[in-house]
Formats: structure tokens, C-alpha cells, sequence
């Protein structure tokens, strides 16, 4: 088995641009990060990658850090960038007591967030851990700190000075990053994920529609009514454009205004984005 990431948020490298009418068109090439056993080596000491991925998260400066509930390696929080994933997996208390890895010894993770020199990790226990690295080192990150009691988490994001937490009873808390100190929190039945944009608001996936929220609860506008089955999906914004993901074959991005986007040929449908720099995407080739 092998894990397949786009190289556009891995390495920043590979772009060419064109145009179509009067927005870009830009490329990118695929390539395969590894394979499931490429040497030996356990608890992190080869290159052994996880068995699946329940959450993603990637940086500005291309690493992917990728979270599941098990794995055998201990690496249930891994680290991918340019074709290598972490050696160092990342420990509760930093291994002290004799545990090997999140997942070998400790509750495994569930969701993930990174942003500068912090990794933010809610594992299955409702414990919310903070690690500190130096990004894009993927071997640096060690333990820092946790907050225990925070509850059982559906998604977590992190952006500016705020940390966001999706309970399963849908919760919505909003931490400061730094000193993970509560500073707001509302419920929304049936909420699943949320992205932080750049105007500190907050996308919301809530059942099957999309609705913006202030950092209070606040109802912004902007909705998608009709977003059908999302609980298998990753969103993420990019630019204006926010993008849900099903695969390599399922690609839609979602815009407040009635041109129509695609990417691969897709359908796309609309909501409440601002109209700027947006351009088309068109997947061109795979490596590997």
C-alpha cells in the first residue's frame, strides 16, 4: 500500500500557470511519498508510513501532518515532507513511563492543527497535547504541554492567535493558542469540522451544509444548504477558494459568485466567498 499526496502543498514546487479567459490556469505534479514498508525499522525508525489518515493538516511551508487512531509503528501522528516521514514519533511527557509513541502505550490521536512552532493534537481520551517543533523540520517536534478534559473532538484547527475545537456533542470551543485558556464556546448539533479563515471567522461543516460563525457563535452570511454527504470529506481553503476533497476523483470548490470553477471536470457549487484571485485547478500528473 502507498500513501499519495499533491506535491502543490508538500514542496511548493512544480507550478506552471496559463490562462483560461481572464483567470489563471495552474498545474501540478503528483508524487508517491512511500510505501508501506520501504525499510525496516519499528516505533519510528524506518520508513514505515500510517495505515490510514483520519485527519490532515498541512503547513505553509509544505509538511503534512497526518493523524490516526492506531498504528503499528507508534506514528500515529506523521510528518511527511519531499518523500520522508518522521523518524521521531511524537510521545506523551516525551516517552517518559515507558510509552513508545501516541498509540503504543498512550491514547492514539484523532484530530490535528499546526501553526508556526506548535503541533495541536486531540487523542481519544478528550486530552487536548501541545508539541513544540521547528518547522519543516518533521524530526523536531517533542511534547510541550496538555490540557486535560477537553472532551472528545470530531476536529480542531488553529490560525492567528486562536485554537478551535469541534466536540462530539458539538461544542464549539475557542482557545487562545498559546496558553489554551477558553475564550468562547457555543454548540451547533451535528457540527463536524471548521476552518479559521484569515478574518478570524469561522467555516463550519454542520450536518450537510456549510455556515459561517463569529468566534461567539455569531450567524455570518454565507451558506451552502445543499453540500450533500461531507463526513467522509476534507475541506481546507485555499485562497478564496474552499475546497472539499473525496479522493483523487472527487474535487469541489465552492465560490459566493456564478462563475462556474472545477477542478478535473468536476461540479462545483456556490457560497459565501469573496471573488479574488481565483483561479482554476487542473490535476496534469503523477510520479512515482
Amino acid at each position: 500500500m502507498a500513501v499519495l499526496l499533491a506535491s502543490q502543498v508538500l514542496t511548493g514546487k512544480g507550478f506552471a500557470q496559463e490562462t483560461l479567459g481572464e483567470y489563471p490556469v495552474l498545474t501540478y505534479q503528483t508524487h508517491w511519498l512511500g510505501n508501506s514498508f520501504p525499510g525496516l525499522g519499528s516505533h519510528g525508525e524506518g520508513q514505515w508510513v500510517q495505515n490510514h489518515m483520519e485527519a490532515l493538516h498541512v503547513t505553509p511551508d509544505g509538511v503534512a501532518i497526518a493523524v490516526t487512531h492506531w498504528d503499528e509503528a507508534g506514528r500515529c501522528v506523521g510528518l511527511y515532507r519531499e518523500g520522508r516521514t518522521n523518524n521521531q514519533v511524537l510521545k506523551q511527557y516525551d516517552g517518559r513511563g515507558g510509552a513508545q509513541g501516541l498509540g503504543m502505550g498512550e491514547p492514539p490521536s484523532r484530530c490535528v492543527a499546526a501553526v508556526e512552532d506548535f503541533i495541536y493534537v486531540v487523542n481519544t481520551e478528550g486530552t487536548l497535547l501541545r508539541f513544540r517543533w521547528l518547522s519543516p523540520d518533521i524530526d523536531s517536534a517533542r511534547y510541550d504541554t496538555q490540557l486535560e478534559g477537553v472532551a472528545k473532538a470530531h476536529a480542531l484547527d488553529a490560525r492567528g492567535e486562536h485554537l478551535v475545537i469541534v466536540t462530539h456533542a458539538g461544542q464549539v470551543q475557542v482557545r487562545n493558542r498559546r496558553t489554551l485558556e477558553l475564550q468562547s464556546s457555543f454548540t451547533l448539533v451535528h457540527a463536524r469540522d471548521v476552518i479559521i479563515t484569515p478574518q478570524a471567522t469561522l467555516w463550519m461543516l454542520v450536518g450537510d451544509r456549510i455556515i459561517q460563525r463569529s468566534m461567539s457563535g455569531e450567524s455570518l452570511s454565507g451558506e451552502i444548504a445543499d453540500a450533500g454527504n461531507l463526513l467522509r470529506s476534507r475541506w481546507h481553503l485555499m485562497g478564496d477558494c474552499l475546497w472539499r476533497t473525496m479522493g483523487l476523483d472527487s474535487k469541489y470548490c465552492f465560490t459566493s459568485w456564478g462563475r462556474t470553477l472545477g477542478w478535473s471536470g468536476h461540479s462545483v457549487k456556490r457560497a459565501g466567498l469573496p471573488p479574488a484571485n481565483l483561479g482554476w485547478w487542473r490535476m496534469t500528473s503523477f510520479g512515482g
